[in-house]
């Protein structure tokens, strides 16, 4: 047992078995920089090594940084359209105030009509900015997608 650690301190230089490339293994790291292989020491005596290869699977992430791009965009656009909500609410519960306040004649009153009639309308910009964001950039995330599929099955 000394004796593999030892040799594992030590730089052992070997042939990989899965390509043939010669291979220094230091430390932990032990992989063949040409395929990728992990390498193990399966058996270690003074002078000789038993390797094993290691058949890791290579996963390749395909990160596409405009379909990304698109979907955050679309988030956005759930943000605004919920931000329209929210002003909805604020125009609703104010109405709701004044109505108990002055009675149902509250509408006579041109400063009660101010801010809801403001805020009803930064809430209506709101919801439709953020419905047309929201369809456009599905679209184009859609075609991209589409885009993206064709040119794989060219390949």
């Amino acid at each position: 047992m000394m004796d593999i650690m030892n040799q594992q301190k030590q730089a052992v230089i070997i042939t990989c078995p899965s390509c043939g490339h010669t291979v220094s293994l230091e430390g932990i790291a032990r992989h063949c920089p040409i395929c990728g292989a992990s390498l193990e020491i399966i058996e270690a005596d003074h002078n000789f090594a038993l390797l094993g290869v290691r058949e890791e699977p290579v996963t390749v992430k395909e990160e596409d940084t405009l379909i990304d791009f698109y979907e955050r965009w679309r988030a956005g656009s759930v943000f605004i359209m919920l931000l329209g909500v929210v002003v909805f609410f604020f125009v609703f519960f104010d109405i709701k105030n004044s109505y108990i306040n002055y009675g149902p004649y509250f509408w006579k009153s041109s400063e009660n009509l101010f801010f809801p009639l403001v805020a009803g309308f930064v809430g209506f910009l709101f919801l439709v900015i953020g419905y047309i964001l929201f369809r456009y950039f599905g679209k184009q995330r859609d075609a991209l997608r589409s885009l993206s599929k064709e040119a794989g099955e060219e390949k």
